[in-house]
């Protein structure tokens, strides 16, 4: 008889590409089988890194799992039935039961050590908690495995399926471990060696399992089903292993110098930084994870805590009336002014600078550096032909040292520079670009006299590239071969032909000297990656030069100058006000200067200039009429980590400073803002200011200095210590005064420039929170297994531990601390609660009394009242914990049950569901803590789902699609735990929830 078959396919997770299909290449075969039947196979071909679960199943509701494979390329073969049966043998004596375990799938990794000891290096996912594994055996691989990438055969108990790179690779300094099931599979691969090197030397790879397995029962209905998981991460580096066997294959994605693809291995260049964050799909030294645009080399400033700017109007100033507006402004927050300079909010006039209204001498400003030294031009007026007409000629460049100093000229060896044009065709493109180590780029004038010696004009010759003295500086010049142009240092520079016909420029940069597109040029930043300049005009694209070449830029197409963070400022066309990028994307003022008012908001803002630290100069207004100018500060506000070890000063002066990365658990919400759109996104930073107490250390981040402070205006609500900032990183502690019950505000602080100017914007914003403690009653649940025995959880934190942990979690983000009342079969002060629970049940969803399935008589529900506001269950003895629908691969570690706001969360302490070391999986648990009682607090719904209440979406679609940033929340689900450091993030939109969570509790339990 014919037995009626059926399988199908099921994806359960796509990482990374969406729109990729797993489902593998498949076909049916028949096999012949050693005992003349015909074997009914179904032959499909794996995808290496890929899990693959094969399932079978009588009625289409109750499924088996029948064989469990890690793809490495091969062929697996799924005996399916037996197409032509073969006559009975004689049956003789009646079998005698087995007494080993069916046969194992064993995907393992081979390949030479290194070194002088020789021997093997062994990978594999661990047969005992699916943690990578790399051991040394002594064991030597035979030559011919050079010409055998894959081997698969069978050995007792296992089925080995061998992927034997032919590269060395070093060997762990000792080996690891092992459980139960890994110690009998290493013992068997040992002892299976020498067949394998016998069999390698003497035939060619075999492509597939064999033998097949036994069919089933001719006479069974059967379907089968493959389940796909291509969401495995072996090394939890945060690329699934499929990928990184890609990547070790072909490269595929790139990856950043030193880090190769190896899915057993989460570190492979021993940086610290798992491998998972080091990939680099442009190959422009930034890996994707921090990478605003994965696809642009010219966008490699790598993502960072993103800043919100507070707006200035320019106010007291006093321009000359030739040139009434601003033009330049440096990273002290000078804006220069033809004749003087605005900063802090007071004007100062340049000593030296003059305006003549008639024909006489004038002396202006041209540039600005960010030392605060300023360059100009001084222009006299001379007479021709018996003094019957005057006209004006250049004169000989100026410097003023600081923009108190009275100017000077620069005059070397007798003769001085010309420095040309001072405006370009775009506001804020100077036609003078100075260096911050006094360079520029300069004609040499030449004077020319009469036959009684007067000066009656001069001659511009060759140019030179000049320097200023000061700063320990000597003054100089050395000659360029071009004309007129900018500098970034004094081996960087540019110019153009006179006349500029054609109009390409050339330059030395990298020491090579280059054609420039034919664009004017714009000095940005020195990158990370090597110097970085953009070449550009109004009409046209912007160029980044970059590695020796010129790119198109995709990011940066609209550019006009860009901050050493890769904050660009774009164009403005008089439809929309100009924007700014921040982190790969253009925002508009409502997003960049939350809450700015009318009319810096309107088509007729453009951005004129920024600096490396980010300040901008800014315009408002129409062409015809007196425009407005306002400075913008950027400011970045981060939590202080606690536990975070600072480290001692480099002695290398050159070296860059310490700068610590963001502190996502620090009572400062700087992730909501960034979002595109969703239920939980803000316009501006916010940050959590305890009441009482010492206060939320908060990290601010700004271009200030002793010319150019903030001052943070303390009000009834909140208070800053200190309260003015003067440095570009400054720690101030944040708190809300008062002390009442109901005491939480939402405060908008007042910032204001030099302690007068107040910002036209809103980018900080305040919530203070009383302290409140919430009890919590843990119970530990005792299971009885097969054989009647009592077991219990082997995993549960203590309550020290757990105090000090979610203290990390909430007390620095919502002023929330837990008392904790620990029970067990005796319970406190004699109060007995017995929890016993069969451990062939499965809990889930629904069941809020897990004693229904209960051993003992005198067992009690889940519902057994308590003082707590929370209670937890603390499950183990190997009762299953599942979520909604089936569970594939893994149990559930925690769920919350019976509604939104009710305290009752049931969490897995069996360790062997958690993977990684003791200390991870200490570590897990408590993150499964953490999260389930933000649940509780929160409501259902988690940090990726489209659905949530809680919800920020990244992209532009509403599906449900984890982005980096997700997976570093508290609340976000899956895969997504760094096992070192599980993400404890909680946003704005969280804090306020828990509020009211904590307010429904009648604010219970205040200490």
């Amino acid at each position: 008889m014919v037995s009626v078959t059926s399988l199908a396919f099921s994806q359960h997770e796509q990482p990374l590409d969406s729109g990729r299909d797993f489902r593998p290449e498949a076909h049916f075969e028949e096999i012949p089988a050693t005992n003349a039947s015909v074997l009914q196979c179904y032959v499909f071909k794996t995808v290496p890194g890929v899990h693959y679960l094969v399932e079978v199943s009588n009625d289409l509701i109750h499924w088996t799992a029948k064989d469990e494979v890690y793809g490495l390329g091969h062929e697996y073969v799924v005996t399916m039935r037996e197409f032509t049966p073969a006559p009975p043998p004689d049956p003789g004596a009646p079998p005698s039961s087995p007494t080993s375990d069916p046969t194992k799938c064993a995907s393992i990794r081979m390949q030479p050590a290194t070194g002088t000891g020789g021997g093997t290096v062994v990978a594999w996912r661990s047969l005992d908690n699916g943690g990578p594994v790399i051991v040394k055996i002594d064991g030597i691989l035979h030559a011919g495995w050079a010409s055998v990438p894959l081997y698969a055969s069978g050995f007792g108990d296992y089925e080995f399926f061998v992927w034997h790179p032919t590269d060395s690779i070093d060997p762990p300094a000792e080996n690891p471990p092992l459980g139960p099931e890994d110690t009998a599979m290493l013992a068997a691969l040992e002892a299976s060696l020498p067949a394998m090197n016998e069999e390698v030397a003497t035939s060619a790879a075999r492509s597939r399992n064999a033998p097949p397995s036994p069919p089933t029962d001719p006479d069974s209905l059967r379907f089968w089903r493959i389940n796909v998981d291509a969401g495995i991460d072996t090394d939890t580096d945060g690329t699934p292993d499929w990928a990184e066997f890609e990547m070790a294959a072909n490269g595929t994605g790139g990856m950043v110098a030193g880090v190769t693809g190896d899915a057993f291995n989460a570190d492979t260049n021993n940086d610290g930084i798992p491998d998972g964050l080091q990939i680099d799909s442009d190959k422009d030294g930034t890996p994707d994870a921090v990478d605003p645009d994965p696809s642009d080399s010219t966008a490699f400033f790598p993502i960072g805590p993103v800043p919100r700017y507070a707006v200035f109007p320019i106010t007291n100033a006093e321009p000359m009336p030739y040139w009434p507006a601003p033009f330049q402004i440096n990273d002290q927050g000078t804006v220069l002014y033809s004749h003087g300079t605005w900063s802090n909010g007071a004007w100062t006039d340049l000593p030296g600078a003059i305006y003549a209204a008639e024909f006489g001498v004038e002396t202006m400003a041209a540039s600005i550096n960010d030392l605060g030294e300023i360059i100009g031009m001084h222009t006299g007026v001379f007479g021709e032909n018996g003094g019957t007409t005057s006209y004006t000629i250049p004169g000989n460049l100026v410097y003023w040292p600081d923009p108190t100093s009275t100017c000077a000229p620069l005059v070397v060896n007798g003769s001085s520079p010309w420095i040309g044009s001072l405006y370009d065709d775009y506001p804020g493109s100077s036609g003078t670009l100075f260096s911050n180590d006094g360079h520029l780029i300069g004609y040499e004038d030449v004077g020319i006299y009469d036959e009684t010696g007067e000066l009656v004009a001069t001659q511009t010759e060759d140019t030179y590239l000049w320097t200023l003295p000061g700063h320990g500086r000597t003054a100089g010049k050395i000659p360029v071969s071009f004309e007129e142009g900018g500098v970034l240092d004094a081996n960087h520079y540019w110019g153009y032909p006179d006349p500029p016909l054609p109009d390409n420029g050339q330059a030395l940069m990298d020491g090579q000297a280059q054609i420039l597109p034919p664009h004017s040029i714009k000095n940005l930043v020195a990158g990370p990656h090597g110097e970085w300049v953009a070449s550009f005009k109004f009409d046209q694209k912007t160029q980044v030069y970059q590695k020796g070449a010129w790119h198109a830029s995709t990011l940066y197409a609209d550019a006009i100058d860009v901050a050493a963070d890769g904050t660009a400022i774009g164009r403005g066309d008089f439809i929309y006000p100009a924007p700014i990028c921040l982190n790969g994307e253009w925002k508009s003022p409502s997003d960049y200067a939350p809450g700015v008012t009318i009319p810096w908001t309107d088509n007729t803002v453009r951005l004129m200039d920024t600096t490396p630290g980010g300040w901008i100069l800014a315009q408002r207004g129409d062409a015809s009429t007196q425009p407005d100018y306002s400075v913008m500060l950027p400011i970045k506000a981060d939590g202080v980590d606690p536990d975070r070890v600072v480290p001692p000063p480099p002695t290398d002066p050159t070296a860059p400073k310490d700068n610590p990365p963001e502190f996502l658990a620090g009572g400062v919400d700087h992730t909501s803002m960034t979002a595109r759109f969703g239920a939980a996104k803000v316009s501006e930073i916010w940050i959590m200011a305890p009441n009482g107490g010492t206060g939320t250390p908060v990290r601010f981040q700004s271009p200030l200095n002793d010319q150019s402070k903030l001052t943070l205006v303390s009000e009834a609500n909140v208070t800053f210590t200190p309260q003015v900032l003067e440095q570009n990183d400054q720690q101030v502690l944040v708190k809300g005064r008062s002390a009442s019950l109901d005491a939480t505000t939402d405060t908008t602080p007042k910032l204001k420039l030099g302690g007068t100017l107040e910002s036209l914007s809103s980018p900080v914003k305040i919530k203070s929170m009383k302290r409140r403690t919430v009890r919590v009653a843990v119970h530990k649940v005792f299971g009885i297994d097969a054989a009647g025995q009592q077991t219990q959880p082997d995993l549960l934190p203590t309550e020290s531990a757990l105090s000090v942990y979610l203290s990390k979690v909430y007390g620095k983000q919502t002023n929330t601390f837990f008392s904790f009342d620990y029970y067990d079969e005796k319970g406190p002060a004699g109060t007995g609660i017995d929890f016993d629970l069969d451990n062939s049940l499965t809990l889930g969803y629904g069941d809020t009394n897990p004693e229904q399935s209960a051993a003992t008589p005198n067992a009690k529900a889940l519902d057994q009242p308590t003082s707590a506001h929370i209670d937890i269950w603390v499950i183990g003895g190997g009762v299953k914990l599942k979520s909604t629908g089936s569970v594939f691969g893994s149990q559930a570690a925690g769920f919350h049950f019976g509604g939104d706001g009710v305290g009752k969360i049931i969490i897995n302490g069996d360790s062997s569901i958690y993977k990684g070391s003791a200390e991870e999986k200490a570590k897990l648990i408590l993150h499964v803590f953490a999260h389930e009682i933000g649940h509780v607090m929160i409501g259902e719904g988690h940090a990726e789902d489209g659905t949530s209440h809680a919800v920020l979406r990244w992209g532009n679609d509403l599906s449900k699609s984890v982005d980096q940033r997700d997976k570093l929340r508290l609340m976000c689900s899956g895969n997504n735990t760094d096992q070192k450091n599980p993400p404890k993030q909680l946003i704005k939109k969280e804090w306020d929830l828990i509020e009211d969570w904590l307010i429904k509790q009648g604010n219970k339990g205040i200490l």
